[in-house]
């Protein structure tokens, strides 16, 4: 027998937010560092929420606003209209901001003049500075004063003419991952009809390279690095 297509909206609903969202969602855990954080803040939040100059009554409570800043961070959002815009339709972004699926997303021009009054009252440095004081409390600082080391690296393959990103790649720093991702970048490369040239700075003029990179019918267009033993591998 063939089901129906149609649906019919129920009037009252039990179902709770939390019931759309993974137990081992990432969101979750940072939820409730976000809200003991925002605990601790409570003199900052009150100073912002009091009346100002200006006058008038926050729109939207500041730790929503700060959660769903949180999320244009994580999620890469580019703008607060579209933010607002996902967080209207999205159950998972609803729940982490705070908001029940009745409850209606505020405006982002509102959004965006009340990120500018946390900024003016150093909510966000509060909030950097309550996260760090948790997590020295709970005893996940090892409190040692080590140097930074390069461990990991990000590539990028562009194109020359709109400079439209064709390709990513992430390697550990072994101190030739440079070469040997662009390598591997390239040989994945799909190019119709035209012959395919690369640009690099002269960290990529070595003979192995540019030997491998003709080999595959890639022209190295690089800066030469004249300083190397044995000259640059790049003829004229």
């Amino acid at each position: 027998m063939r089901g129906s297509d149609g649906h019919n909206e129920s009037l009252f609903s039990t179902v709770r937010l939390g019931d759309f969202v993974p137990t081992n969602d990432p969101l979750r855990p940072i939820r409730t560092w976000t809200t003991e954080a925002l605990a601790r803040m409570h003199e900052c939040l009150s100073a912002m929420c009091e009346a100002d100059v200006k006058g008038g009554r926050l729109s939207i409570a500041p730790e929503k606003l700060v959660r769903a800043m949180l999320l244009q961070v994580l999620y890469s959002v580019r703008t607060e209209r579209q933010l607002v815009e996902q967080i209207n339709y999205d159950l998972l972004f609803r729940r982490f901001v705070g908001l029940s699926i009745e409850d209606e997303a505020w405006n982002h021009a509102v959004f965006s003049k009340i990120r500018d009054r946390m900024i003016e009252h150093d909510l966000v440095i509060e909030l950097f500075n309550a996260t760090v004081n948790m997590a020295r409390a709970k005893d996940l600082l090892l409190g040692e004063q080590t140097p930074a080391l390069l461990s990991f690296l990000g590539h990028i393959a562009t194109d020359n003419r709109h400079a439209l990103v064709v390709n990513v790649e992430t390697t550990k720093a072994t101190g030739t991952a440079e070469r040997d991702a662009a390598a591997a970048m390239l040989g994945e490369m799909e190019v119709r009809g035209q012959h395919i040239t690369v640009r690099a700075d002269e960290a990529y003029d070595t003979r192995g390279f540019v030997r491998a990179r003709r080999e595959i019918d890639v022209t190295p267009h690089m800066a030469q690095n004249v300083t190397r033993r044995g000259g640059s591998a790049i003829d004229g």
